[in-house]
């Protein structure tokens, strides 16, 4: 039982690991080549299959629909910020400024389901979270911008502000989820 429960997890976090990385190579180079839609669209179907794949798998998604809606309006948000204050210029952007573009709602719209599947068991760990997101994420944008899906205005500033936008607002985030919803229980 044990083997049998150890290889689902494994299956599972490769299988949302894929499904990410492939929304995010799709957004990526589909907004660089100026596809306003197609990363979106691409994550919205990834996502329902990662959907249908959790409920099969873990039969534990019930708060997942909240956690997607909810963490993709933080994101947005985030990007609404970022782009405002002129730290980042978003490509292929079909909404009034600063309003991020589809294919970043999209990529986080995935990014929520990969750290609801995988990465649930760090919801009461924010001091790692902060840790990751002041890296992780300011790498992630700079391969973004590296690829033409964006524009740091202030370069390395632009970088060291992203991280520290999420080094904070991504654990309180994720707390803020977790002491309404009890996130950490269901995730896992």
């Amino acid at each position: 039982m044990a083997k049998k429960l150890l290889n689902t997890h494994w299956i599972n976090l490769i299988v949302h690991l894929v499904a990410y990385y492939v929304v995010w190579v799709t957004s990526i180079y589909t907004a660089a080549a100026g596809y306003v839609w197609a990363g979106f669209s691409a994550a919205v179907i990834i996502t329902t299959l990662q959907y249908a794949w959790q409920q099969q798998i873990k039969h534990q998604t019930t708060h997942l629909l909240p956690f997607l809606l909810y963490l993709t309006i933080i994101g947005a948000a985030g990007d609404t910020l970022l782009a405002f204050f002129r730290v980042i210029v978003f490509s292929a952007n079909p909404f009034a400024f600063p309003l991020p573009p589809p294919f970043m709602l999209g990529i986080w719209l995935n990014f929520s389901m990969l750290f609801f599947a995988i990465f649930g068991e760090y919801a009461r760990r924010p001091l790692f979270l902060a840790a990751l997101s002041s890296v992780g994420f300011p790498f992630a944008y700079y391969i973004g911008t590296i690829k033409g899906a964006a524009t740091l205005i202030n370069g390395i500033y632009s970088l060291l502000a992203i991280g520290l936008l999420w080094a904070v607002c991504f654990p309180i985030s994720i707390i803020l989820f977790n002491r309404f919803f009890n996130f950490s229980k269901v995730s896992t």
